[in-house]
């Protein structure tokens, strides 16, 4: 059992995603407990939603706002993503949902490139029949979004490379090409605040294999400005950056740009 024995993690092969996603979530509330034997630098925890805080307000007329925080650590200031989740009807937005995340997951599923899916997923709204209106309860037709609320320094994103098959009852994994750019533009249409930011690779865990039960994990890494390399467990060796947006990607670890660019509103 992994929370109660880590070590049991390093011992059997582990799918990429859910290790990291253990390992932040596990330094974070270790960083929270250290402030707490600190002085505080980190914060006090509420102990009655552990590393959680919610928050409930409500906003004009009837509409809902449920907003989940992780708090604040050194860690969670790093890695989170907020992404805000909400239901409105022609008029006006019914419930809003905010939710941090340590790991985006993007949805490939038909993109041929990241930016495609980043466009389908936070760019574009999803039509609900059927939605039981809050005051009147009738079913009513309903617009459901899901955009980015708060940008984080470093944004890990899970490219979702396994579906669940009807056919066979197990998951499959994904294997058509999606490309991904060494520097990334995220649009304003993806973020509430309406603003682009742009964000330069680091690093990427390659999924090798056509199987989703077993396969095997390499990275590339930037070495330099210029510089990547390739670790394929012993094997270290250099990799032309031309050749990394073709590499079959699992995750990519991209970090806000240190490069002068203007933020600018989208109309």
């Amino acid at each position: 059992d992994a929370e109660s024995n880590p070590h049991e993690l390093l011992r059997s092969q582990q799918d990429a995603q859910e290790y990291l996603n253990f390992l932040l979530d596990k330094m974070h509330t270790e960083l929270l407990d250290l402030g707490e034997s600190v002085g505080g630098q980190c914060g006090k925890r509420n102990v009655e939603v552990d590393v959680w805080q919610q928050k409930r307000t409500r906003g004009k007329g009837s509409a809902k706002i449920t907003k989940l925080e992780l708090q604040e650590s050194p860690l969670s200031r790093a890695f989170t993503t907020q992404l805000m989740h909400t239901i409105q009807d022609h008029r006006r937005v019914l419930r809003a949902t905010t939710q941090p995340y340590f790991v985006v997951h993007l949805d490939i599923h038909g993109a041929r490139s990241i930016d495609e899916a980043l466009l389908r997923q936070f760019g574009t709204s999803d039509t609900i029949e059927g939605y039981r209106c809050p005051m009147r309860d009738v079913p009513i037709r309903v617009q459901q979004r899901t955009q980015i609320e708060v940008l984080p320094e470093i944004l890990v994103l899970d490219l979702m490379r396994y579906q669940y098959s009807g056919y066979s009852g197990q998951a499959e994994k994904v294997n058509r090409p999606c490309r991904f750019p060494l520097v990334l533009t995220l649009p304003g249409g993806t973020t509430t605040a309406g603003k682009s930011a742009r964000y330069d690779l680091h690093a990427a865990v390659i999924h090798h294999g056509t199987s989703a039960r077993n396969g095997h994990y390499t990275a590339v890494c930037r070495t330099d400005e210029d510089t990547w390399t390739h670790y394929d467990d012993y094997q270290v060796f250099p990799i032309r950056p031309a050749e990394i947006p073709h590499l079959p990607a699992y995750m990519l670890l991209y970090q806000r740009s240190k490069r002068s660019v203007r933020l600018h509103s989208v109309a």
